[in-house]
């Protein structure tokens, strides 16, 4: 009974083990999801920056194509990864030319520079923190693997204490028919000393008896 008892015991926390650790699974995934759900998000922010870059160096170079002093350009090419997922953004960014104070196109410029950098920087943080939950999504699978293992041997403890359960009962009902076993000849015992002291009983009224007869024939 004290085994049976443990095993419980040791399947209750086994199972407890493995709920908690199945909790943990859930939320790293829901976290994961959040964060693809935000990287996404960055990496639009981060098209969208471009678009409008891209958009702009078009009309510039459209508005100024009979200018004698077109301006410079160079690309930046940006790539954001996560899980297996690739966005190579291309920036065209215009160098300005000339000096004095900044015109409203080259204010434009600059604006969508800086809106730009702050959403490659965002995707580069989302990037960070999906590498991190790639990594640990690894650990998960081993997680997985070991909460599965505890519930298999949470099934082969249950087995074995349906199993102990089941001889405990056996044991139950020899101990319930060795007691009546030891009733029964208890019970017999008792009846034979009474017959054995109703033989005496009688043994000795026969003896009466006989000696009362022998006496009667001998006064005869």
């Amino acid at each position: 009974l004290q085994e049976n008892s443990a095993l419980r015991g040791e399947v209750d926390s086994r199972r407890r083990h493995g709920d908690a650790a199945q909790r943990d699974l859930d939320e790293l995934r829901a976290e994961a999801q959040a964060a693809r759900e935000a990287r996404d998000a960055a990496e639009a922010a981060l098209s969208d920056a471009n678009s409008k870059l891209v958009e702009f160096q078009a009309s510039y170079n459209n508005n100024n194509n009979n200018s004698h002093h077109s301006p410079a350009s160079s690309t930046n090419a940006t790539t954001v990864t996560c899980e297996g997922g690739t966005a190579e953004l291309t920036t065209v960014v215009t160098a300005s030319s000339g000096g004095g104070s900044e015109t409203e196109d080259q204010q434009l410029v600059r604006k969508l520079r800086q809106e730009l950098a702050e959403a490659s920087s965002r995707a580069e943080e989302f990037r960070v923190r999906c590498q991190q939950l790639e990594d640990s999504s690894s650990s998960s699978v081993d997680l997985e693997s070991h909460t599965r293992a505890l519930a298999e041997r949470d099934a082969e403890t249950e087995r074995q204490s349906a199993e102990i359960t089941r001889l405990n009962a056996e044991l139950s009902d020899l101990m319930e028919r060795a007691a009546q076993l030891e009733a029964d000849r208890l019970k017999l015992e008792s009846e034979l000393h009474h017959q054995r002291s109703s033989a005496v009983t009688i043994d000795s009224q026969t003896e009466f008896v006989d000696t009362a007869e022998a006496a009667t024939i001998t006064a005869t």
